[in-house]
């Protein structure tokens, strides 16, 4: 790479990546959601600010003629990532995030299975979610990244201040198993 003095870039050289805008994407939100969402088919989360997760392998070591010797590996994961979310006056994301952590933890005695300790199955509380990057000119980068069998694992506090005139926002971190960049 050719970079011209002072750190300058070159003019057929792309524009570095800066954090512009996120969107978190969670298709098919009323699978999860104990009818509470029916009417919304896909929830697209404003984020403030998220972290892509670690990445890398670890390596399988052999001995052979007293030499160590690395290979390629299993491949992992932070497992968790955690984003900074923007609510909007109609609450859908909160609402939409309590009902699944509602459907994962069965805390009320009147839901169908009657706050009862038989958890359900992984393959119906967990969706695949995509992290929606966008470039300083908002429109939409080429790579997203998908989070395979996520679900939420905390959802933060929600700070309320009469004396500021601020956003409602809140953060929640949600557990997977791998992600992709797709």
């Amino acid at each position: 790479m050719n970079f011209t003095i002072e750190g300058r870039r070159k003019l057929d050289m792309p524009d570095v990546q800066r954090s512009w805008m996120w969107e978190l994407l969670i298709p098919s939100i009323k699978d999860v959601t104990c009818g509470i969402m029916s009417d919304v088919e896909d929830l697209i989360i404003r984020v403030r600010s998220a972290v892509i997760p670690s990445r890398g392998n670890e390596p399988i070591t052999s001995d052979f003629m007293g030499m160590k010797q690395f290979f390629p590996g299993k491949p992992t994961f932070g497992n968790t990532f955690a984003v900074e979310i923007e609510e909007t006056e109609d609450q859908i994301v909160w609402k939409s995030l309590n009902a699944w952590n509602e459907l994962i933890f069965n805390t009320n005695p009147l839901s169908p299975m009657g706050g009862s300790s038989q958890k359900p199955m992984k393959r119906d509380v967990a969706k695949d979610v995509f992290l929606i990057m966008y470039a300083y000119n908002q429109r939409p980068l080429d790579k997203k990244v998908r989070f395979f069998n996520c679900f939420p694992q905390s959802v933060g506090d929600v700070t309320m201040s009469y004396t500021g005139n601020e956003q409602v926002k809140f953060s929640c971190t949600f557990q997977f198993d791998f992600w992709q960049a797709v």
